[in-house]
């Protein structure tokens, strides 16, 4: 009885970590919708969502204490409490860069930004979907997809660099160079939400074993 009550909170955890991705992923739509929209009901929401996700970190992290102290975990159940605890970390910095997308954006209320939109608008829509990837990669515990992601980071190193360069070029042109400069530092998040993202999913892989199954699964 009490392994299956473990099995059961073991699932619950995971089940939890996935709603704070889904948190941290509602935040960055928010904030790349603010930014590019000049949205400010966008950015007040992403703001709004922060303290969410830091609430659910501390509970998932409290809750995989408990997992262990619960039953001693085999290697197997301690390798996905141990992914679920490091997965954490990257959703809620993913947050927090979301938080700072939406400042920047409400910083920019009423300024004219300068003609990247496109460009801003296909890294934010990369960087979107590999969070989302990441995040199935938790609900069906799908190893190949996690391993995957990393080989999606060219793109967006691409599509980083050559936005970075417009905007640098902006910066010694431009009469307000705030606006450049907020929209370089947007541009930087979104890159490290991407690191963040590939993070995330490569733990979801390092949980699952070879067969595509929750390492602990079969003592289910």
């Amino acid at each position: 009885m009490a392994r299956r009550r473990f099995f059961s909170e073991l699932d619950e955890t995971r089940k939890e970590l996935i709603t704070m991705g889904e948190g941290a992923e509602s935040a960055l739509a928010h904030s790349v919708r603010a930014l590019l929209s000049a949205d400010r009901v966008s950015a007040e929401k992403a703001r709004a969502l922060e303290p969410q996700i830091d609430a659910m970190n501390k509970s998932i992290y409290r809750r995989c204490l408990e997992l262990v102290a619960l039953e001693a975990p085999v290697a197997s159940d301690a390798r996905l409490i141990t992914a679920m605890l490091e997965a954490i970390v990257d959703l809620e910095q993913i947050g927090d860069y979301a938080e700072d997308i939406a400042e920047l954006a409400l910083g920019l209320e009423g300024k004219t930004l300068p003609p990247v939109h496109e460009s801003l608008e296909r890294l934010a829509a990369r960087v979107c979907e590999m969070l989302s990837s990441a995040l199935d990669s938790w609900r069906n515990m799908d190893r190949d997809r996690g391993l995957s992601l990393r080989s999606l980071r060219s793109a967006v190193d691409n599509d980083y660099r050559s936005l970075f360069q417009e905007l640098s070029r902006l910066l010694t042109t431009s009469e307000d160079g705030v606006v450049p400069l907020s929209l370089v530092l947007a541009a930087k998040y979104l890159d490290r939400v991407a690191r963040h993202a590939v993070s995330v999913a490569e733990q979801a892989a390092s949980a699952t074993s070879d067969h595509g199954q929750p390492v602990s699964e079969g003592a289910y």
